[in-house]
């Protein structure tokens, strides 16, 4: 890019900033020209309209993103349950299947199962029956799950 000031009309002479920094003024121009014509990401979006009202004079809105709230900050272990790294809680002695089916009964589970239309419904069903207290209930479920699972291979 070679330009020189005497080339440009007087205007630009007058205005301090392209007479100090002419070739870093001319790139922005030239990005800017361009960048009506380009995928943009969001963050320069959010660059080029903040600099366009900036240029312009008007308030960029910049603090009204701000979210005041109050929070408690909790120990790291509360009572015998612990966080995992991702921040998950799980109380001592809990798995997945059992936080899963907290509040399902061996008639609710039947229920399910009895009207599961296809193979996932019907595992899905199946996996709430590990966690009844009761062997014979899951005894009894298990062998109802296994003859629906037969009828809906056939």
């Amino acid at each position: 890019m070679q330009c020189t000031l005497h080339l440009l009309p007087k205007f630009f002479e007058t205005i301090g900033t392209w007479k100090d920094n002419f070739v870093e003024m001319g790139r922005k121009t030239v990005i800017r020209r361009l960048a009506k014509y380009l995928p943009l990401s969001i963050e320069f979006q959010t660059a080029a309209a903040l600099d366009g009202m900036a240029e312009a004079g008007k308030d960029q809105n910049i603090g009204s993103t701000i979210i005041d709230g109050e929070f408690t900050v909790m120990p790291e272990e509360v009572a015998g349950i612990q966080a995992d790294a991702d921040g998950v809680i799980e109380s001592p002695g809990t798995s997945a299947t059992d936080q899963q089916a907290i509040g399902y009964s061996k008639p609710q589970i039947l229920d399910m199962l009895l009207k599961a239309k296809t193979a996932d419904k019907l595992d899905e069903a199946a996996a709430l029956i590990e966690s009844l207290p009761s062997q014979a209930d899951r005894a009894e479920l298990n062998a109802k799950y296994e003859a629906l699972n037969a009828e809906l291979q056939q």
